[in-house]
């Protein structure tokens, strides 16, 4: 899956712990528990998370 943000393209994205309180912040923090890889980069002014989440049956 990838997921673009239309937000500031000078910072890469990295995951941070949000207080409680926090709007955002947690994004990251979802997708890389379960994710068996994940990683980022640029699409023109936009950056974009791809992550690769593998279910067992």
């Amino acid at each position: 899956m990838v997921v673009l943000d239309d937000g500031s393209p000078c910072a890469a994205p990295s995951p941070r712990t949000a207080g409680a309180a926090d709007e955002n912040g947690r994004g990251l923090a979802i997708v890389r528990n379960p994710a068996r890889r994940w990683g980022t980069y640029r699409d023109g002014a936009r950056r974009a998370v791809w992550f690769q989440i593998v279910f067992q049956e």
